[in-house]
């Protein structure tokens, strides 16, 4: 048996709240809430039975409850990330209202935290089940994120359709990444990074051993084949600093 040490953190009660609230604007919402949201009396089990429930309709027949109880267990930093991705996409996404709406409705939000069980996963050398867990986002969510790419705390993924980051990638901060975007380093030897409070807009392909600065802004639509400066805005094909 996995014991996790349970907490009722300040967002629980902020996602309850805004259940709750919900409930009472309304009541087409009660059955749905009770079930996903009010029944649970912390933000671990929220989490987790909401995230496989989206797996088990796949009838993929891999113990997920059990992996992220492992996940939640064993790494520190698990419920921080969890939280602080949450936190990001509602303060960042003008689209989510309550609290709990990423957990229950935005694919990017949940797309993200089967990524982190997966590199999770990889970095304990189980690559066959960090794999298996990429190959579920692509097919669920659309998304497709390779289990060895390092990503930092507070991301939002917006929409996140089409979303395609490759294996020798690394990601900061509080980035901010929206749907249809490619970020890939296609040689060996190459080293794709994305610094802290970086904006990358849609339909934007970031390619080859580059570094988009901290605090830099990349338009939609853009092709980056080359550094980008620390608080600079980047747009066209290829793209040029405005």
């Amino acid at each position: 048996m996995c014991l996790i040490k349970k907490h009722k953190s300040e967002l629980f009660s902020l996602i309850q709240e805004d259940a709750i609230n919900t409930c009472e604007e309304d009541v087409s919402s009660i059955d749905i809430l009770e079930n996903k949201v009010l029944r649970y009396r912390n933000i671990e089990d929220l989490f987790i039975f909401n995230l496989v429930d989206d797996l088990n309709q796949k009838k993929i027949n891999i113990k997920f409850h059990n992996l992220f109880l492992r996940y939640i267990s064993s790494n520190t930093n698990a419920l921080k990330l969890i939280e602080a991705d949450l936190l990001a996409t509602f303060m960042r996404d003008p689209a989510c209202k309550n609290h709990y709406d990423p957990i229950l409705f935005f694919k990017g939000y949940k797309a993200l935290q089967l990524h982190r069980l997966g590199h999770w996963l990889w970095n304990k050398k189980e690559f066959f089940s960090a794999l298996a867990i990429q190959s579920f986002m692509s097919d669920l969510y659309q998304v497709d994120i390779h289990p060895s790419c390092v990503i930092g705390s507070g991301i939002m993924i917006d929409h996140a359709t089409r979303l395609v980051i490759g294996e020798r990638v690394v990601i900061g901060d509080n980035v901010s990444l929206l749907h249809s975007v490619t970020i890939l380093a296609p040689k060996a030897e190459d080293l794709t990074v994305i610094e802290d409070d970086v904006l990358v807009s849609a339909g934007a392909s970031i390619i080859g051993n580059i570094n988009i600065k901290r605090g830099a802004k990349v338009g939609a639509g853009s092709l980056v084949i080359e550094n980008v400066s620390e608080g600079s805005t980047v747009v066209g094909v290829p793209s040029h600093q405005l």
